[in-house]
């Protein structure tokens, strides 16, 4: 029951005296605030740490309270936590529509298509949000015939929902379903002609898009920015599109900025940098590659040092502006952060200059999360590798655990004319005792004097010993302990 219901039903069923009446006024009024206060900081929630404060308090203090955990369910949807939203969304006793569709949309957001699929299905409770958001769903994962099939069983629609087809065709590039779709709209708003005219800009189809864009009614700055974005960084085109600009917004600015940048016309560049009433990230961004691509390092440094707030892509821009002229690593040990793209600009600065055992220690941290496909590449896009540059591979996807991708590496690498050498052996060899493969351990350990000649030196031995350990077989021991100890090759 609600405060306010809770409120008029004490007011039927009690009579309060005059002071206890302005009493009981006092307390509701206190607790419906506290409510209204609860309420308004789970829908701008966005930290951790007040989300979880806001749970508890949700599933003790108001626990029964629908609209509160609805709220909650909404919360944890936003950031991502959507056990959490399900926690909160099984603990109500009787979930209305609102429920429901708060469940759906945390699932949707989130990319869970089969959780959304099952929380659409298992309810008959459902009203055109419903169906609009398993639309989304469908659109998101580009399956444009389940969101068809949802839009044709509809018993009704509105425009979201129109509107929302026409999103699942175009993204899909089925252009002529969603001109049909769009044709057959009982109304339009400015989603609608935005989404057609957006389509045909991402298929290069100039002339429809010029086409729809003429005919669109009532132009508002979003409509302009997408045939701004259409003009393929064509000079000539973007200046004459701007001049037709009743406004510009710092999205337009950015447009025309890159545009001139890209083109090599630095001048007109820093004029409209200068000129521009409002800047963010991206437009510091532009610059600071301008000045790069135009030769001009001290002048990009200079403008980064000026930027305000410098963020992660910012300080990308630099350590990539830095590692066109090999000196990246001054800004990559001053970056306050780094993320999946600074390590693949300092591995490409590694890779194109040759310094492999420099990039050893962030190979390592590639393979050893998984990212074997980023070592690859980037031993790939070497200009000269050598027998090290093999070896420093191999041992740091051996070192990973990824034992199969180091042997065959190592095969490789033979079979283009390089040498396996005792190092290289090692690694193969800790990678198989790392996994408690010692029928493996044993045949490299066969495989170097047999097969490649090499000498067994003591790291091969630990490795072999320690790879017993890990096996628990150490009735093998006594088999392998002659090999190993006998061998007149160990050093």
């Amino acid at each position: 029951m609600g405060l306010l219901t809770l409120h008029a039903s004490l007011h039927e069923n009690f009579h309060f005296t005059p002071g206890l009446a302005n009493l009981s006024q006092a307390f509701l009024q206190w607790e419906m605030d506290e409510d209204l206060s609860l309420a308004s900081r789970l829908k701008r929630c966005n930290s951790a740490l007040e989300a979880q404060t806001l749970h508890g308090r949700v599933l003790s203090a108001h626990k029964g309270d629908r609209y509160l955990a609805n709220l909650a369910i909404q919360m944890h949807g936003r950031r991502g936590d959507v056990a959490k939203a399900r926690s909160v969304f099984d603990g109500i006793a009787r979930p209305n529509v609102f429920s429901w569709n708060s469940m759906l949309l945390a699932y949707a957001a989130n990319g869970h298509l089969e959780e959304a699929e099952r929380i659409f299905q298992g309810t008959l409770l459902r009203n055109i949000m419903s169906y609009n958001l398993m639309m989304l769903v469908y659109t998101k994962s580009f399956y444009v015939e389940k969101a068809k099939s949802i839009f044709d069983t509809m018993p009704d629609r509105n425009l979201e929902s129109w509107n929302a087809m026409i999103k699942a065709n175009a993204e899909c590039g089925h252009l002529i379903q969603a001109k049909d779709v769009f044709d057959r709209m009982p109304e339009r708003d400015v989603i609608s002609w935005n989404t057609m005219i957006a389509a045909y800009v991402r298929a290069e189809n100039t002339q429809e898009a010029k086409a729809m864009f003429d005919d669109m009614p009532e132009k508002g700055i979003v409509t302009w920015n997408t045939v701004l974005s259409a003009c393929n960084n064509d000079v000539d085109a973007t200046h004459a599109v701007l001049q037709q600009m009743p406004e510009w917004n710092v999205v337009s600015w950015n447009t025309a900025l890159t545009t001139f940048a890209d083109n090599g016309q630095l001048f007109a560049t820093v004029d409209l940098f200068e000129r521009m009433p409002e800047k963010n990230a991206v437009t510091w961004n532009a610059m600071i590659m301008a000045y790069a691509h135009n030769g001009h390092l001290a002048l990009s440094k200079a403008l980064f040092h000026k930027m305000p707030r410098p963020d992660i892509v910012t300080w990308n821009t630099m350590l990539k502006v830095f590692s066109s002229f090999g000196h990246c690593k001054n800004v990559y040990d001053t970056m306050p952060g780094w993320n999946v793209v600074s390590w693949n600009i300092m591995l490409a600065a590694y890779a194109q200059n040759g310094h492999i055992l420099e990039a050893e220690p962030m190979l390592g941290a590639y393979a050893w999360a998984g990212h074997v496909e980023e070592v690859r590449i980037f031993f790939d896009t070497m200009p000269e590798r050598d027998s090290a540059a093999w070896s420093a591979v191999i041992s740091s996807v051996s070192n990973a655990g990824k034992v199969k991708c180091a042997i065959f590496l190592m095969v490789t690498m033979n079979l283009e004319g390089f040498d396996v050498d005792e190092i290289t052996m090692i690694s193969i060899l800790a990678g198989c005792s790392e996994k408690g493969l010692l029928e493996e351990c044993r045949w490299y350990l066969l495989a170097m004097t047999n097969d490649y000649g090499l000498v067994l030196i003591e790291e091969h031995i630990w490795v072999i010993i320690d790879c017993l350990e890990r096996s628990e077989h150490k009735e093998k021991f006594p088999k392998v302990s002659p090999l190993v100890y006998s061998s007149k090759n160990v050093h």
